[in-house]
């Protein structure tokens, strides 16, 4: 007689010849093996179960998405196989007055395995997008996805376009960067020179000529302007001088002071003016704690 155990499961009967005893034990068919709630467990509720269950590749390139798809499909047999027992435990316990710390557990055993439900769908679907979108995109796609909020499945479709259009607009950057670096490949940096040796170092294609210094009124100076304006326009202007008119049309009263000696004696006048200068921004205070005021038209007045 042999005992072969396995978890909770024991097989007794006598050694098979020529057969190891593992190999007899896994001969057993798995629904055997199963708990009744876990035969129950709907598998489509899994996302991508449908591609991803049944699929083999025989060229070997998705062995290890398909490996992580069945370890992810375990996990929700497992939870959900939990949640199953624990609803037949409830129902079963109904109308039995329990202690409190029974009721807490069997909640808390609940909602893990709720938790781990949900945990188990959203690989799964992971796992699907990657297998459509081929491991070299959908993974990027799916980073793109997971540093996002997580939405409602009617957002999902939209987000997951969103990502898959950074996806290829970085690729897209990569290639053109790839193919910049190497149009420039074989080409030196270049050579960095400060502003005092590029004298030095590059010729000038320039020439010095002399240009006489003109000082005063374009009015006083209009036979020097003349041999380089060519506009009569703006030779009219040189001539004649400006005249600006005032915004109101009215001009300022005539005052003669001969000196600024002269502005003790208007200081009313010179006062006004000043004011009136500094509000229009023709002239400014200085100081604030010194008692008189300058401005461009020359008067100095004691400050109010």
């Amino acid at each position: 007689m042999a005992k072969i155990a396995s978890g909770m499961k024991t097989w007794m009967g006598p050694r098979p010849t020529g057969i190891s005893k593992y190999t007899r034990y896994q001969k057993i068919s798995a629904g055997d093996r199963k708990r009744p709630w876990e035969t129950a467990v709907d598998l489509t509720q899994l996302p991508g179960s449908d591609r991803l269950e049944l699929t083999r590749n025989d060229d070997g390139k998705d062995k290890g998405l398909r490996k992580q798809f069945l370890e992810t499909q375990h996990h929700f047999v497992a939870h959900s196989a939990s949640q199953l027992a624990l609803n037949d435990a409830k129902k079963e316990l109904e109308g039995v007055e329990l202690p409190e710390t029974v009721t807490l557990a069997l909640e808390f055993l609940s909602e893990t395995a709720e938790k781990g439900v949900a945990r188990a769908k959203a690989r799964a679907k992971i796992l699907a997008l990657v297998s459509d979108k081929g491991p070299e995109v959908g993974w990027k796609i799916c980073e793109k996805l997971e540093r996002k909020s997580y939405a409602d499945d009617e957002e999902d479709e939209k987000l997951m376009r969103k990502a898959e259009k950074e996806v290829k607009a970085e690729k897209m950057h990569a290639a053109q960067a790839a193919a910049a670096k190497g149009r420039t490949k074989g080409l030196g940096r270049g050579l960095e020179l400060s502003e005092e040796e590029i004298g030095e170092a590059i010729p000038l294609c320039e020439q010095d000529v002399p240009v006489p210094r003109v000082a005063g009124r374009l009015r006083e100076r209009a036979s020097f302007w003349r041999t380089f304006v060519r506009s009569s326009y703006v030779m009219s202007w040189i001539e004649r001088g400006f005249n600006l008119k005032f915004k109101d049309g009215r001009a300022p009263p005539r005052v003669h002071l001969p000196n600024h000696v002269s502005a003790v004696r208007h200081t009313a006048f010179v006062t006004d003016a000043v004011q009136e200068c500094v509000l229009m921004g023709t002239g400014r205070v200085p100081f604030t704690y010194v008692s008189y005021v300058s401005c461009k038209l020359g008067y100095v007045a004691a400050a109010d």
